[in-house]
């Protein structure tokens, strides 16, 4: 695995005496049955938490679930059924995407005779028998979990109101509600299941190049093509990672130290004008450099690699040539993956930073209009709302028009 990676973090059980000293700062984020951190891809689970968008002002949980339901939720028996229901279905998909992440791991574990590392850290031994048994107990408990929940959703349909739909209606729509508010659960536990999965591949790949006779020099530069990987991998995480920030417009601090605190409400049109341009400027050599050393680590990589395949090709025959061309196709696989398992990670903080920043953005609109020289032009004509034919769009979008 990449010592660059961020090992995964520890997954908890509210029972589990880790539990209970948790820094300050964490209890104030942990906001749900899931705390999913975006920048380490946290999955903390507690059972004696409710999800975040269950503690919004009741008034805008029902208008939501008004309009999830279209239904007016009028009545107090159809208020009081529908969010005790609601939070049973929320506990209730939480723990099964927490026991699918577990049972993930058993199944894959056990079939490859692999744990993940993090589980290793919990555990604190690498005896097979004993992981077996932590992940065996862990799923029994998350079993029994999802089947009191089970019973306590069929014993409250006995109170279903009769003025509402079916309750399979209603529940295939608050089921829908839950999901739609734990995007961030599904990204992160399906995310954790695939790198796994690409772990144990990874490892499966390099065991073949194992077989092969490749003496230490051959082994230290395919060592040195992982580092090469790995560092332009970083730099490109950098790159993506600050795209996402002007695509939110959330601008790293460093680049407005480059303009002079001013009030930019009383900039002239020109003056601002004049300043955004140079934050477009500094923009596009950010980039320019992130680029430069991108294709720098990529030629360097093309060297080691060109390096190696001279090392162990040679045509004195055509049995060795062949063995030859399995081993180089055996390589290329087994590096190909290894960047493709960075890329994965990579795209994964990408999105979690992206909801992150959209969420900052929203919160501090008006702030950033005022105090803030945004790199994106003025918007003058909002054309969703205007009635135009493509002719007409066309001619709207000519540069310089």
């Amino acid at each position: 695995m990449a010592s660059s990676m961020k090992s995964l973090s520890q997954l908890s059980l509210s029972h589990q005496k880790s539990s209970t000293k948790k820094k300050k700062s964490s209890q104030n984020t942990n906001s749900s049955n899931n705390q999913v951190d975006n920048n380490s891809d946290n999955i903390n689970f507690t059972f004696n938490k409710s999800s975040k968008y269950l503690r919004m002002p009741r008034k805008l949980l029902l208008h939501s679930l008004r309009l999830q339901l279209n239904h007016p939720i009028k009545k107090k028996k159809e208020t009081r059924f529908i969010l005790t229901r609601l939070q049973l279905l929320d506990h209730q998909f939480c723990l099964d995407r927490i026991r699918y992440l577990y049972q993930s791991y058993y199944d894959q574990g056990m079939k490859f005779q692999m744990w993940p590392e993090n589980i290793l850290k919990i555990v604190q031994s690498t005896e097979y028998s004993v992981i077996q048994k932590y992940f065996e107990d862990y799923l029994v408990l998350f079993q029994g979990q999802i089947d009191q929940h089970k019973n306590e959703l069929a014993s409250q349909s006995l109170t279903f109101p009769s003025t509402l739909s079916s309750l399979d209606t209603i529940d295939i729509r608050l089921n829908e509600f839950v999901r739609l508010h734990h995007i961030d659960l599904i990204r992160t536990v399906q995310y954790r299941v695939n790198k796994f999965k690409d772990d144990i591949h990874e490892k499966e790949l390099f065991k073949r190049l194992s077989y092969y006779y490749l003496n230490t020099n051959q082994f230290e530069t395919i060592t040195r093509l992982t580092t090469i990987r790995k560092q332009q991998m970083s730099l490109f995480e950098k790159l993506t990672m600050f795209e996402q920030r002007i695509l939110c417009r959330q601008l790293p601090k460093s680049l407005d130290s480059i303009l002079p605190k001013i009030d930019t409400t009383k900039l002239t049109n020109k003056h601002y004008k004049m300043l955004q341009e140079l934050k477009r400027v500094t923009l596009n050599v950010k980039f320019q450099e992130y680029e430069e050393e991108i294709q720098h680590y990529e030629d360097l990589y093309q060297q080691e690699f060109i390096s190696l395949q001279e090392q162990i090709q040679n045509p004195s025959s055509s049995d060795h040539k062949h063995q030859t061309d399995i081993l180089m196709y055996s390589l290329q696989l087994y590096l190909n993956h290894y960047a493709q398992k960075m890329m994965r990670q990579i795209r994964f903080k990408e999105a979690c930073l992206r909801v992150k920043l959209t969420r900052h953005h929203r919160r501090q609109q008006s702030l950033l209009q005022k105090n803030i020289i945004d790199v994106y032009p003025q918007v003058i004509i909002d054309v969703p709302k205007i009635s135009m034919n493509r002719v007409q769009l066309e001619y709207l979008s000519k540069n310089g028009k």
